[in-house]
């Protein structure tokens, strides 16, 4: 743990796991060109400017968020419930690749309400242009804010809710958008804007649930599609990403039958970015992306639910 000296007010513990915001490269004309986790924590908050809060910044990984997994999923958890009382607030510097689904994660098993917030950048630290100690400026502002509750992602000034969150863009800073809805709110030089808000549902998953999920693959549909892919036997759920509002062909619908006759459960989701998938003959993914529809069937399958049960908690999304 590593203490960073600041004007005294909230007390924030950065959790760093490596990303395009710890990224550099050798030609800060290249913003696309570099390695991602390449710098410390301590190196990345050197770079602050003061701040009106006492920091502190502990390594959990130093990867490309691609190599995003389980169990960081489940150290970054642990922390946080380890230091719960010890902080006002958390921050959770990450790769933009997989934060959608980290931040899920957290929104499902993190059970407090002292604020964690993820951020990235879209640009390295080096590069020309980079955004990343603007985010975390912000990110940290947002943390230390009064009305902050829960776990939300802050980009490119923006507050957004880990359930509808996506990234949109592959390489522009504004980045990410919401499903289904504006953001949460704004952080303009500091000040920190509600538009409606955070909110939690109440659902009965655990830490430890990540230690040994049950495998979930991802089927994606599209035209001319005649036969399902050969999955393994450890297979125990199935998201598809249906056409339009979870469209499946008359076919592939025969075969998904008969996979689910054998025990798989299948959720019906949508490859596209906006609306939901409210009615299917299996599981309806409602508003839930891909990634964070494969994330909850595999946490009710860690707790055996029936398919009724996983029914009732894909229905709060």
């Amino acid at each position: 743990m590593h203490r960073i000296k600041t004007m005294q007010n909230k007390k924030i513990l950065i959790l760093t796991t490596g990303g395009t915001i710890a990224g550099s490269g050798e030609d800060h004309l290249q913003g696309a060109n570099y390695k991602a986790g390449s710098i410390s924590g301590e190196t990345l908050l050197s770079s602050l400017p003061p701040i009106p809060a006492s920091l502190e910044v502990y390594e959990v990984a130093q990867i490309d968020s691609i190599e995003m997994d389980a169990k960081i999923w489940h150290k970054l958890l642990t922390l946080l419930h380890q230091n719960i009382t010890l902080y006002d607030g958390f921050v959770i510097t990450h790769g933009t690749d997989t934060m959608e689904e980290s931040a899920f994660v957290l929104e499902l098993l993190y059970q407090e309400s002292k604020p964690v917030i993820l951020v990235g950048a879209m640009r390295p630290s080096d590069a020309i242009g980079s955004d990343g100690i603007k985010n975390l400026c912000n990110a940290i502002s947002l943390a230390s804010n009064s009305k902050a509750k829960g776990v939300m992602v802050l980009m490119n000034d923006k507050i957004y809710d880990p359930k509808t969150i996506y990234k949109a863009h592959t390489y522009n800073l504004d980045a990410f958008a919401s499903r289904n809805g504006g953001d949460m709110g704004y952080v303009l030089d500091g000040s920190v804007r509600f538009f409606y808000p955070p909110y939690k549902h109440t659902l009965p998953f655990v830490t430890d649930d990540l230690i040994s999920l049950p495998k979930v693959e991802i089927l994606y549909i599209y035209a001319g599609i005649s036969d399902l892919p050969k999955f393994s036997h450890e297979v125990r759920g199935l998201i598809v990403a249906g056409c339009g509002a979870g469209n499946i062909p008359t076919k592939i619908r025969i075969q998904l039958r008969e996979l689910q006759a054998q025990g798989i459960q299948i959720v019906a989701c949508s490859r596209g970015n906006q609306g939901f998938v409210c009615e299917s003959e299996f599981i309806p993914a409602y508003a839930l992306s891909l990634p964070k529809a494969r994330i909850l069937l595999a946490l009710c399958l860690q707790h055996k639910q029936a398919q009724e049960d996983i029914k009732a908690v894909f229905a709060h999304f």
